[in-house]
Order: structure tokens, then sequence, then C-alpha cells
């Protein structure tokens, strides 16, 4: 069984290199429930288990406590902020019952900032506990 989850997050892998610009990360086990997530070049994704008002109201939250400024909230569960002179999108979508999947992405100008933006996922799902 552990070979075949194995084999299949490889595939998985590969697949999103051939199909994206740059090849995602999984990083696992540091988040707990979250159970890892998904890096590319600007952006950090994964689903947890949170409530969806949770995650929604801990985003926030942080960003506030990291000086974001001009929020935009965006149908669909996004909102965007400005945090260190860029531009941070948060979209918390519903996936089931008890988990959302939530996306950070992070650039200045035309400029990734994966490090901001994992920051902040990082710091919302240890907040949202």
């Amino acid at each position: 069984m552990k070979a075949r989850i194995f084999n299949l997050a490889v595939l998985f892998a590969v697949v999103c290199f051939l199909f994206s610009s740059c090849a995602p990360l999984i990083i696992g086990g540091a988040l707990g429930a979250a159970g890892g997530y998904v890096i590319s070049k600007d952006t950090t994704q994964g689903v947890i288990e949170r409530s969806y008002d949770s995650a929604w109201e801990g985003s926030i939250n942080v960003l506030k406590e990291m000086g974001a400024a001009d929020f935009e909230y965006i149908p669909g569960g996004k909102f965007r902020a400005y945090v260190k002179d860029a531009k941070v999108n948060v979209k918390v979508e519903q996936m089931s019952e008890k988990s959302i999947r939530l996306t950070v992405s992070a650039r200045k100008g035309l400029l990734p900032r994966l490090k901001l933006a994992e920051e902040v996922f990082v710091k919302v799902v240890e907040r949202t506990k």
C-alpha cells in the first residue's frame, strides 16, 4: 500500500513538472493535519482540516499581523493584500465539511516571492488549529 502511494506521488510530481513552468515540491509532515503542501513558482497550496470561516479569518489576521495594507475582497473566497511591498493573493475553497484548500501566492511586480507565500501559508495553518 505504501509503495502504491509513493508511486502515485512520484507520478503526480512528474506530471506536474511536465505541465508547469517549474517542478512543484511536496513537503509533508511539517504541518501535521495538512499532511503536506505543494509549492510552485509563486504559490503555496494545501488541503487542511479547518472550517472555512476559521481559515478565512485566520488568513486575514495573519496578514494584518504581518502589516498588510489595502485589503481587496474578491467573490469566490479570495482576497488580496499588500505585504512587504508584495501583492499577496489568498484563496480559501471548501473541499469537504471539515477541510479546505488554502492557496497563497505572492509577487512583487513580476517577480515571485515564494518565501513570503510559504510564510503566510504556514502561519495560517499554525494559528488556526
